[in-house]
């Protein structure tokens, strides 16, 4: 250890202070000072080196590649649809308000294969699949009202039109960019 101009060591505790060992990594033989309170734990000397060794013991110890496609081919849908532990007939609530129906074949079902429930009583009744670009309205505004009565087909433009007059006819002003209440005034209009 060496000393500072003031006389103070440099560089931790002196050495007869220290009250660990320098013990020698099982993975590499690296020799490195090892505090008291990790002697009983200590094996590697870093991070790389315990990784490397638990890769070891993962490859030499796990089950085999054939074993652990046959388990994955015994579980494949098992827990899925109607033998999950949260099914519920096969009808969710989406996070806008819409009723999703479980359709595992329909050829425009999300990812979760859910399908909402509109297109599908829309689609019943015109005997084909609707397309992307067919839009559905509820007239009556309910979103979890799904009775034929009340459902409209229409093209993307003519939906949202439809929805620019209602908010023309509700309590809002337009800009070309933000939206007020009447009677509130846009900041740079002060």
């Amino acid at each position: 250890m060496q000393r500072n101009s003031k006389g103070q060591f440099i560089g931790g505790r002196r050495p007869e202070m220290k009250k660990g060992k320098n013990l020698s990594c099982k993975l590499c033989g690296k020799m490195v000072y090892v505090p008291k309170h990790r002697l009983k734990t200590f094996g590697y000397c870093s991070r790389k080196c315990s990784a490397k060794e638990a890769y070891k013991s993962r490859i030499y110890t796990s089950v085999s590649k054939e074993i652990r496609e046959k388990i994955s081919k015994t579980l494949v849908g098992k827990y899925r649809g109607k033998n999950s532990s949260r099914w519920n007939g096969g009808k969710t609530f989406h996070k806008d308000g819409y009723v999703y129906i479980y359709s595992p074949t329909h050829p425009y079902r999300d990812h979760h294969r859910y399908v909402f429930e509109h297109r599908l009583v829309i689609e019943k009744s015109l005997g084909r699949y609707l397309l992307p670009t067919e839009h559905i309205h509820h007239l009556n505004g309910d979103k979890k009202d799904n009775r034929i009565e009340n459902l409209n087909i229409m093209n993307n433009s003519e939906h949202l039109r439809l929805h620019w007059e209602e908010l023309d006819n509700s309590n809002f002003i337009h800009s070309k960019k933000t939206q007020f209440q009447k009677g509130h005034i846009p900041w740079n209009k002060l």
